[in-house]
């Protein structure tokens, strides 16, 4: 309540961010597809139930892989 509109504004954006993020995540590692996520990134998926085809980022594996 003691925010201002532009604080608020900027607090539901990430949020929105944020979710659709986990969303395209959720989707693309059940249609089969890998992920490779950081250590506080695979931590916050596995907290969600996002694990199948969720892996550890390697030097080599990052992000969105087929």
């Amino acid at each position: 309540s003691k925010m201002t509109a532009e604080q608020k504004k900027s607090v539901i954006n990430r949020i929105m961010s944020d979710n659709a993020k986990i969303s395209k995540i959720y989707v693309w590692t059940s249609n089969g597809h890998k992920y490779y996520a950081s250590e506080t990134e695979y931590s916050e998926l596995a907290k969600l139930g996002i694990y199948k085809n969720v892996f550890l980022a390697s030097g080599y594996h990052q992000g969105f892989e087929d």
